[in-house]
């Protein structure tokens, strides 16, 4: 069994809208499927993809089957079954966890402020924390790339985060490559 230091958290869930910017950015060169990369800090690596373009192009969310980006958890539960457990957050939103062989999924519909319920302003997420040893693991070159462009950067970060969208902004994953406990849980 890994240790907690060996665990890579994953995040793959439906974006509302761009993100906001950071005024100390460093547009990186790229190549297709990539249509644009930016580092902001040495901490956050963003990645627009080409038009068409979709993420398993360019990261591997095979951890996440048989789950998919926008699913409910009466969703989740006709194709897999009951969860392993539940939790709640710190805004009373029910999280649901299941275990899998690659990794653990937790899925809940997430509040953008607090006192939402799950039938007014929410996204419904899905998470994974991986096992695989490797931060970078299941990313293809050009993204380990950028990931070694934001190290380089003369910031001491306490975290570090790739994160790939689709041009649409659609679907979107994001993957933690470093924390301050080198293990990432949701809040």
């Amino acid at each position: 069994m890994k240790s907690r230091a060996d665990i890579v958290a994953v995040a793959l869930g439906l974006l509302s809208g761009r993100a906001c910017g950071v005024s100390d950015q460093k547009t990186l060169r790229v190549q297709p499927p990539v249509a644009e990369a930016r580092v902001g800090l040495g901490r956050k690596i963003r990645v627009t993809l080409e038009p068409g373009a979709q993420l398993p192009a360019v990261a591997d969310p095979s951890v996440f089957a048989p789950f998919q980006a926008g699913m409910t958890h009466e969703e989740a539960v006709a194709v897999t079954g009951q969860p392993t457990g539940t939790w709640t957050d710190g805004y009373g939103q029910l999280w649901y966890r299941y275990d899998r062989p690659r990794g653990t999924i937790k899925i809940g519909c997430e509040c953008f402020s607090s006192g939402n319920s799950v039938s007014s302003n929410c996204t419904w997420q899905l998470y994974a924390i991986r096992r695989d040893t490797a931060p970078d693991a299941g990313l293809v070159p050009q993204l380990v790339s950028f990931v070694e462009s934001a190290k380089a950067v003369p910031e001491q970060v306490d975290y570090r985060t790739l994160v790939v969208t689709t041009a649409d902004y659609s679907e979107s994953i994001s993957w933690p490559l470093q924390s301050q406990d080198s293990v990432l849980t949701i809040a």
